[in-house]
């Protein structure tokens, strides 16, 4: 694991803002410093030695969180065309995510933050071999269910916090070594 001389365990964040976004949480929004400060009480509920090293954050502008240790990437949500009526839909909308909706015809060329976060984490695994990770993703995409036993799977350890909702799909965090939901991570509270 990735430690510091005085026995600290970093955690890698990598946050999916456009399926995991603070609106619903304008104090914490207003206050990017109390938002590391309460993941990192939380993150000690599991380990009193974890510590964010960083935290990786892609998505819309309008979600972007403004902090030295927030390093945001722009990567806007693609548009699919619903099979039913025939119109365009953000690809990680519930009405997307529920019904037969074509994923695969997209509308827009950029990287999906899917698939950024995606070899993101990968790069980081890849860069620490000898050391194994602390990665906490934030999701609430469970098409990063075989990401999430892949990486745990080399020996790394995988955290999840996931927004309302996210736990009713079918498998999603299972098998990973501990869950927040969103609100109890952003406000330092305990796990699931």
């Amino acid at each position: 694991m990735s430690a510091e001389p005085d026995g600290e365990i970093l955690v890698h964040v990598f946050w999916d803002l456009n399926k995991s976004e603070l609106t619903n949480y304008p104090r914490i929004v207003d206050a990017p410093n109390v938002l590391v400060d309460n993941m990192n009480t939380a993150l000690k509920t599991l380990n009193h030695r974890y510590k964010i090293h960083h935290i990786t954050a892609c998505g819309n502008y309008e979600n972007f969180i403004y902090s030295r240790m927030v390093e945001n990437i722009y990567a806007p949500e693609r548009y699919c065309l619903c099979n039913d009526c025939t119109r365009m839909i953000r690809s990680n909308s519930e009405y997307a995510l529920l019904r037969h909706v074509d994923t695969k015809v997209y509308f827009d060329k950029r990287e999906t933050p899917d698939l950024m976060l995606t070899r993101m984490i990968h790069n980081e695994v890849r860069k620490n071999r000898e050391n194994r990770d602390v990665i906490l993703l934030i999701t609430g995409d469970p098409a990063f269910q075989k990401l999430m036993m892949d990486i745990q799977s080399l020996g790394n350890t995988v955290l999840l916090a996931y927004p309302a909702g996210a736990e009713n799909f079918v498998g999603f965090g299972l098998g990973i070594t501990a869950k927040w939901r969103l609100q109890n991570l952003i406000y330092g509270g305990p796990r699931n």
